[in-house]
């Protein structure tokens, strides 16, 4: 028999200890380190009220109150959004592009 690290017929190394970490979960652990880095944990709930506020609760508001409504969303507010969304992400783009 192989001792602990030498290579089996097989062409597998043997070892006495196996690792516990493969290496898509040692990435995933660092993509979660890199984000910790990135912000707070309070940033990080701000991003996700907004994404829920933006994906979540205005389609909501524009379906569900009755029109007379005070939390009724208008139906042009919805493209509008969109075209600012999708402008934010030209501008994001071209700045990462550029380089500034």
């Amino acid at each position: 028999m192989a001792s602990s690290g030498e290579v089996s017929g097989t062409g597998q190394i043997l070892s006495a200890e196996r690792s516990t970490s493969s290496p898509k979960h040692e990435r995933l652990a660092a993509v979660r380190e890199r984000l910790r880095q990135l912000h707070s944990g309070r940033a990080w709930i701000a991003v996700a009220v907004a994404a829920f506020l933006g994906c979540v609760l205005i389609p909501l508001l524009n379906a569900v109150p009755a029109r007379h409504s005070f939390l009724h969303v208008p139906d042009y507010l919805i493209p509008l959004f969109g075209k600012f969304l999708c402008f934010g992400i030209a501008a994001l783009a071209m700045d990462l592009v550029w380089g500034y």
